[in-house]
């Protein structure tokens, strides 16, 4: 198949990368403004992906010249969820509206579009537990709102044009590639890394079901041409959550690393989030591997790899 992945030289495009590579002929798009095309040429040498084109530019600039493609798995928005909420517009404008003008695009030529969506979207769950794709939603930042909003109008395109759209729902993705910026686990590593103390808003209570970005790639790569992902929500975590207090101790080592702070916006802050992931189990045939011990442990290797080879 000829696949487009938008963003692709990011963490999880990469992930995706190596699960699909000289399987599928994959085209990668990206303005690469937060990594070097060189980087990515590099990664892409090293892990032997043979079947990879790069176009270097901007989505919404690009979208009227993409050649055809069987499946368009769309990564590249704004995840900053902090962003949205201090500049509403620049990332509506980027993920709200660059999305629709791809999604159209795939409805004019019948193109496969795959949409990793945000767990965020959904409503703290009640007492009993995991969250199914079922369950509330009830988007509390302008970034969730966004990602919602783009599910529908998805899955209008499904029902309206019979369009294949899979949606996937994901909680809490990490794993090497990925920015201190973009990520819980990215953050600490990477404060670690740099022999800073580990920051905790709040009092770090809140509960978070962390994917490794390995598992998702695979259970994304599940999807692609498969009519039995279409018109299907579902939802990618691990299946087990814990608090970022824990979380933040299994990555310090000890309390004296660990620095409490005030809380940004506590209204924004769901307080737990756990996945049932028993429908990709079900349908596509998916579990996940990696569990948080072990994906905190290859993702910290993988820094201090990267650390040694870039002195």
């Amino acid at each position: 198949m000829n696949i487009l992945i938008t963003g692709g030289c990011g963490f999880i495009g990469r992930a995706l990368l190596k699960i699909l590579k000289n399987k599928h002929s994959v085209t990668v798009i990206g303005s690469f403004r937060k990594c070097s095309k060189e980087d990515f040429q590099l990664f892409i040498k090293k892990n032997g992906i043979s079947k990879c084109k790069i176009i270097a530019g901007e989505l919404a600039l690009n979208i009227e010249r993409l050649l055809h493609f069987d499946c368009v798995i769309h990564i590249s928005e704004n995840t900053n969820v902090q962003n949205s909420i201090d500049n509403p517009k620049e990332v509506f404008d980027y993920n709200l509206r660059t999305t629709f003008l791809l999604l159209d695009w795939c409805r004019r030529n019948k193109v496969h579009f795959v949409y990793p969506s945000t767990a965020l979207v959904y409503a703290t769950p009640d007492k009993s537990g995991k969250i199914t794709e079922k369950s509330d939603v009830k988007p509390t930042c302008p970034y969730a709102a966004y990602k919602l909003a783009i599910e529908g109008i998805a899955l209008s395109f499904y029902y309206t044009y019979n369009l294949p759209v899979t949606i996937f729902r994901i909680f809490n993705p990490y794993g090497p590639h990925q920015r201190a910026d973009e990520g819980a686990i990215a953050n600490m590593l990477s404060r670690k890394k740099n022999k800073e103390k580990v920051i905790i808003y709040g009092k770090g209570l809140q509960r978070r079901d962390f994917l490794f970005a390995d598992d998702l790639a695979y259970l994304i790569s599940k999807s692609i041409g498969n009519k039995k992902a279409y018109g299907q929500i579902f939802n990618a975590g691990y299946g087990k959550d814990i608090s970022i207090k824990d979380l933040a101790f299994l990555i310090a080592g000890s309390k004296k690393d660990i620095e409490f702070r005030k809380h940004l916006h506590p209204k924004n802050e769901i307080k737990r989030l756990i996945c049932d992931n028993n429908k990709a189990k079900k349908i596509l045939g998916w579990s996940p591997k990696i569990n948080i011990k072990e994906g905190v442990k290859r993702f910290d290797n993988w820094l201090m790899q990267k650390n040694i080879n870039t002195k």
